[in-house]
């Protein structure tokens, strides 16, 4: 994994296997996981409360980016014969 090198794909700075618990040290997304992101979300055109200050507006042009970003990372990976097999929205990271 340490050879993958994709600006979506997150990158592994380290492993440790000398003893257990084994490791693995990624780069650190500020962003989260695009799981919590999206329960976050609301459509671009809703209004918020006071009490929604924090959410997120999305457009369709956001989430068609975002596809497209993952397409990529995928097809990377593709390219590179890694096989993923786990992915899920939890499994997709925002830089921010």
């Amino acid at each position: 994994m340490s050879i993958l090198t994709h600006p979506h794909i997150v990158q592994l700075l380290a492993v440790s296997t000398e003893e257990e618990p084994y490791g693995m040290v990624f780069e650190f997304m500020s962003g989260g996981d695009l799981n919590q992101y999206l329960r976050n979300a609301l459509p671009a055109e809703t209004s918020l409360d006071s009490n929604e200050k924090a959410k997120v507006y999305l457009t369709q042009e956001d989430l068609v980016s975002v596809s497209i970003q993952i397409a990529a990372g995928m097809q990377y990976l593709s390219q590179m014969k890694f096989v993923h097999r786990d992915l899920a929205a939890r499994n997709c990271f925002n830089r921010r």
